[in-house]
């Protein structure tokens, strides 16, 4: 007779959690976040490589950084186009601090 009961409960439960996550809102909230989250990665992506692109030991680990970024965060297509605009953006970060705004450094 305990079981019943129990079946009944956990059912109950199952129903008040689906009702206040739709009450809530929470996938609109999960996609407000992610998207957000990505939105936070790209200035953050670009602080970094400009950071360790100011030492001169970093080419092959900016290289390894693109590489696992191109494999892992980039879609297929993209890979190739993304990465080419990151290295030219370290490059034109490497001239200009050669031309003598590496006072910021």
């Amino acid at each position: 007779m305990d079981e019943p009961r129990r079946l009944s409960r956990c059912w109950r439960f199952a129903a008040q959690v689906a009702r206040r996550f739709h009450e809530d809102r929470c996938l609109e909230l999960a996609s407000s976040l992610a998207f957000t989250t990505v939105l936070a990665l790209v200035p953050l992506t670009t602080v970094a490589l400009t950071v360790i692109s100011a030492f001169p030991v970093s080419a092959s680990l900016v290289e390894h950084i693109n590489a696992f970024v191109a494999d892992h965060m980039l879609p297929q297509k993209f890979g190739d186009v993304i990465t080419s605009y990151v290295e030219q953006f370290i490059s034109m970060r490497r001239s200009s601090r050669s031309s003598g705004s590496s006072c910021w450094w």
